[in-house]
Parts: structure tokens; sequence; C-alpha cells
């Protein structure tokens, strides 16, 4: 258990913690399974402190210093950590999903079977992290930068690389995640290298309204069944933010594209302007039953590369037809294209 007396020190606020720190250099603090659910710790001094188990779920430790700590198995869910030190802190088996880890400092800090799903891990440093077995899902990655990071057997799902108030580019990796940033967004590493995945197919679409999420993950998943990466591009209420050279980049990256056309705005026109300077990329259509269908759309159908339009009403007829029949086209089309 907790030392009492630490306990009862921290509780006093963070002045009285940092003088009694201060004149105890030696002591390493005791707060071992602590219930610090949603306490201010604000740039607590928490260096080397035996934190183990503790119940940390919604605590304030912004710019905390909880270097070389033990957080074994600590419960930081909904924890705020904004440009918190976690540099040597050992996190293994920690619960911090939904965490706001943004800007923070994490140097040969063990994560490993840690929780980070849903966490916001915008601007954090990451070098010589131990993430095996742990959970990245849902993750906010823009501009997260990450060195000889390990993540043998993490899971690592729907990864967000664009940052608020643009359309939602996701992938299913970190270093995926750099690279396509890189692509998008750097012109001249464009012109020098070409890069095409043999594993990414690339989703377009508007799926920002309501009861068009499950659709979206029952695409993905599909996907991932047919031992791709799913890499989406959705505008979702961003219509005015489509970008011809954002779709031109992803749909290079692609071994072949999945354009679903539901409530498709200025999707599918910019689309028809960057088909033909793409390379051997199969095309799949998708389209809601009892949705408008884009004017322009039969010109865009003529094309080699774009397969015949799939109708779908359901999640369970939208999953039985990718699975069954029409990625396993995209991927054969993709196959006969590349001659």
């Amino acid at each position: 258990m907790a030392n009492e007396e630490h306990l009862a020190i921290l509780k006093q606020g963070m002045a009285a913690w940092s003088r009694w720190r201060e004149r105890n250099p030696d002591h390493f603090p005791n707060l071992f399974q602590a219930d610090l659910k949603g306490a201010e710790l604000r740039s607590a001094a928490l260096k080397w402190a035996h934190m183990s188990w503790a119940d940390l779920r919604g605590a304030c430790l912004v710019k905390a210093d909880l270097s070389w700590s033990n957080l074994t198995g600590a419960n930081l869910s909904r924890a705020v950590l904004t440009g918190a030190d976690l540099t040597g802190a050992n996190l293994a088996g920690a619960d911090l999903s939904g965490a706001d880890l943004r800007a923070t400092q994490v140097i040969k800090a063990d994560l490993s079977r840690a929780n980070l799903t849903g966490a916001n891990l915008e601007y954090a440093h990451w070098v010589e992290v131990n993430l095996w077995q742990g959970k990245l899902n849902h993750c906010r990655i823009h501009g997260l930068s990450s060195w000889d990071v390990k993540l043998e057997d993490a899971e690592q799902f729907d990864l967000t690389l664009t940052p608020p108030g643009e359309p939602v580019v996701t992938v299913d990796t970190v270093g995926m995640a750099q690279l396509v940033y890189l692509l998008l967004h750097d012109a001249r590493l464009r012109s020098l290298v070409r890069v095409r995945s043999p594993k990414a197919a690339v989703i377009f679409g508007h799926f920002g309204k309501e009861g068009r999420r499950e659709f979206l993950t029952a695409i993905k998943t599909a996907v991932r069944q047919a031992g791709c990466i799913p890499v989406l591009c959705d505008f979702g209420t961003h219509e005015n933010q489509t970008s011809y050279e954002r779709m031109d980049v992803l749909a290079r990256l692609a071994r072949f594209v999945v354009l679903d056309m539901t409530d498709p705005v200025n999707v599918p026109q910019e689309f028809a302007a960057i088909i033909d300077r793409l390379p051997a990329t199969a095309v799949l259509p998708l389209l809601k039953r009892k949705s408008d269908l884009w004017s322009m759309y039969s010109h865009l159908s003529r094309h080699e590369r774009v397969l015949e339009m799939r109708e779908y009403d359901s999640i369970e007829e939208l999953t039985n037809g990718l699975q069954n029949e029409w990625l396993p086209a995209a991927a054969e089309k993709t196959e006969r294209l590349e001659g």
C-alpha cells in the first residue's frame, strides 16, 4: 500500500509536495495503489516515484515529472499528461486509454502491454520505447516523433495522422502514418521516390454523417480480412477541403482504391481528374442503394481501371459483397492491369 505520510503530503498541494521533495532528495515516494482519481498534480515532481497499480483516472498531470517512475499496471484512463516527462518510466500493463499525451517526452520507457486506445499522442516524442503487445487503436498521432520504437505484436488500428479541422486520414501502423504524412507534405520527396504498397487499399468517401461510421467500419474490416492495410481519406464535413493533391498522393500509394460515392459532394469529380495519372490501380465504386448517383459517373465508369458499381443497403450486404466478390475482383483487376 501507499506510504500514508507521502500520500498526505501530496494531497496538501504541489507547493507542499515540492518542498518535501527538495528537503528529501533521497526519498523515493511510495504511492503504490494510491487512490488519486481526478487529482490535481500539475507539474508534480514524481521522479522515481513508486506508483504501481495507482488509480489516476482523470488526473491532471500536465507537465509532471514522471521520469524513471514505476507506473506498472496503473490506471491513467482519461488522465491529462500534456507535456509530461516520461523518460525511463515503467508503464508496463498500464491503462492509458483516452489519455491526453500530447507533447509528452517518452524516452527509453516501457509501455509493453499498455493500453493506449483512443489516446491523443499528437506532438509526442518517442525514442527507444517498448510497446510490445501494446494497444494503439484509434489514436491521434499528428506530429508524433517516433524513433526505434518496438511494436512487435502491438495492435495498431485507425491511427489519425491529420490535425483537427482537416479531412481525416487514417492508417493502421505508425510506420505507414509517417510515410503517408511525408508523401502528402513533401513535394521534393514525391519527386524523388515512387512508393506503391502491395498491401495498401485506399478508401475515399464521406462518412461523417449519422449512421455512416458503421459502413466505414465494415469496409475497413473487410479490407483487413482480405490481407490489406486500409488507408482512409474521410472528407466528412470538410467538403470544401477536398484536395486534388491529397487524393492523387494516396491513390498512387494503393494496390486498389475503394471509392464510396454515397453523398459524394466533389470527391468523384476530383477523382476523375487524377484517374488517368494512376499506375495500374483498380477502382471499386460503392453506393448505398437509393442514394443519388453523381451525374458524371457514366464518364468515370468507362475507364478501364473502374470496376462495375456495387450497391449495398445493409451492413451485412456490404460485408458479404466485399468479402466474397468485390474485393477479390478489385485485386484481380489490379493484377490484370499490371500485366
